[in-house]
């Protein structure tokens, strides 16, 4: 099973979970035409079905062209469908509308959807499970805390994309207004370095060997910092071999499975 960034953070983002032939599109935070450049920069055949976290515009920007050009069912949940239903008739013709916590099989994945707190509508994170082998990949990229639900959904999975948004000196010194400090360092806000790093070591304990860093942001973070971070409490609890890769915000980047190796294409 492979997890693939096509971009990730403010700018926009769209992740791929691909296994056994079938593969599915994490959220389309960009133009339709900016996902198929990255779909093709990431030689991957255009997805099964589409997944979607939640309603803010640098997750489902791209939505309403992709579904007009292409016959992809669009999954979300109602409080999503309801506060994205303002942007137009594409979802009453797209949109699989679910309760908060759904289960959908696509080919060989089973995908479950769990509750990541946000200040959205519904924010919802997945975990997507090979039905032959039991392998299981989770996907959470934007979360204020992490919460015993998101550590729940998410144990047992062999790699995860999680959120590694800000660095707290770097947000408090930062230029941003004190009000969207306030937001983004809140408990429905984005996840810090340290908050990361405390559950990449417990997704180590429970058997993850591959995480991706994703939503890392530009104006208070650093791919280095939070690399480093989540580096460093994976070294300290005795999981240096875990193999970690901050994604990159403007082109796809995979995480491979067989060689353990991260690649940014």
């Amino acid at each position: 099973m492979r997890i693939i960034t096509l971009f990730s953070g403010s700018g926009g983002n769209a992740a791929l979970v691909c296994a056994r032939g079938a593969s599915v599109l994490v959220d389309c935070g960009r133009s339709a035409r900016a996902f198929l450049r990255a779909l093709d920069e990431a030689g991957e055949p255009l997805p099964d079905a589409v997944f979607v976290t939640h309603e803010h515009s640098d997750h489902i920007s791209g939505l309403e062209m992709l579904s007009k050009k292409f016959a992809l069912p669009v999954h979300m949940t109602e409080p999503t469908a309801r506060r994205a239903i303002l942007r137009g008739g594409w979802l009453e013709r797209a949109a699989v509308v679910h309760g908060s916590l759904f289960t959908v099989e696509v080919g060989p994945l089973v995908v479950r959807s769990f509750i990541a707190p946000h200040d959205s509508a519904m924010n919802v994170g997945y975990v997507f499970e090979d039905a032959e082998t039991g392998e299981r990949a989770g996907v959470v990229t934007d979360l204020g805390a992490a919460t015993p639900e998101v550590y729940a959904a998410l144990c047992g999975c062999r790699s995860a994309l999680i959120e590694c948004n800000h660095d707290t000196a770097m947000l408090a010194s930062g230029p941003y207004p004190a009000e969207l400090k306030r937001r983004i360092a809140s408990p429905r806000g984005h996840l810090c370095n340290d908050d990361c790093a405390s559950l990449a070591v417990a997704l180590a304990k429970s058997g993850a060997t591959l995480l991706g860093l994703a939503h890392i942001s530009r104006e208070n973070n650093t791919p280095d910092a939070a690399l480093g971070c989540v580096r460093g409490a994976l070294y300290a609890s005795g999981f240096a071999d875990v193999c970690v890769v901050a994604a990159a915000p403007d082109r796809p980047t995979v995480i491979t499975d067989g060689e353990r190796e991260s690649v940014a294409i």
